[in-house]
């Protein structure tokens, strides 16, 4: 009986390309009302050198940026644009940011981009997603 919220689901880069059409079919059959896309991942392709490759927990930041964004073109397709997908994952540049816009994000969220490159990082990404749109 109270206000409805908004229901946002996230969908981690992990999952099997083969299971992706069943999943957002069901969201889409739920009526999400957008979709996440994608978290940490558990794959360290060609981190095997870096030290921290073998640190237990989900990786995210830069060596995310290609799996993430492929997932969301392949999302993005698979909705064909019926709800807001939000880019995440390895958003570092204002190029980067141009990209997930270009693979279909509708939103981004920034967070290890944020921290190592700072806030300007926001400004001159919305100032590069302008430029697209002009």
């Amino acid at each position: 009986g109270g206000r409805s919220r908004p229901v946002f689901v996230k969908i981690a880069p992990d999952v099997a390309e083969d299971d992706l059409p069943a999943i957002v079919e069901r969201m889409l059959a739920h009526a999400v009302d957008a979709i996440a896309v994608s978290n940490t991942t558990l794959a360290r392709p060609g981190l095997s050198m870096v030290p921290a490759a073998r640190e237990a927990g989900g990786l995210s930041g830069k060596p995310l940026f290609h799996r993430s964004t492929a997932m969301l073109a392949r999302v993005h397709g698979l909705t064909k644009g019926a709800v807001p997908l939000i880019g995440i994952g390895g958003i570092t540049t204002p190029e980067a940011a141009l990209a997930k816009i270009e693979a279909g994000a509708t939103l981004l969220q920034l967070y290890t981009g944020l921290i190592y490159e700072g806030p300007g990082l926001v400004t001159a990404a919305a100032r590069s997603i302008k430029t697209l749109r002009q």
